[in-house]
């Protein structure tokens, strides 16, 4: 697949763009040439609704980034089989996992604040924010 998108941001370096943490800055810089998973999209949602964000609050602060988002279906998720060992073996959350394939199906540059799965998948590359 050819790549529609230098970047594809997980759900850390999309809520350190929304709520102004360390490495946003990072994030704007690259934004206009990113996307999202819509599993990353749904897990940010719920992280900022978690922290006391009213629902229409995050959506709106979500939407206010015009961040394009790639939906994940069925082929994605036989895309992904190989990398299933980093949830048992390195404790790698399923919206990490969701972010390196999309990434890698799109040949782009996986973003993330997450310091516990830069590099773990052969091919992929990260980008650390922070």
């Amino acid at each position: 697949m050819s790549a529609t998108y230098s970047y594809i941001l997980d759900t850390s370096a999309l809520l350190a763009a929304l709520l102004n943490e360390p490495g946003s800055e990072q994030v704007f810089t690259l934004i206009d040439n990113s996307a999202i998973s819509s599993v990353n999209l749904l897990e940010t949602f719920g992280k900022l609704v978690q922290k006391g964000t009213p629902a229409a609050e995050a959506r709106e602060a979500i939407e206010s980034l015009a961040l394009p988002t790639i939906p994940w279906v069925e082929q994605d998720v036989w895309e992904s089989v190989d990398i299933l060992p980093l949830a048992w073996e390195q404790g790698i959350s399923l919206g990490d996992r969701v972010c390196l394939v999309t990434a890698r199906m799109h040949g782009a540059v996986a973003v993330t604040a997450d310091r516990k799965w830069v590099e773990l998948v052969p091919g992929v590359k990260t980008l650390l924010i922070r």
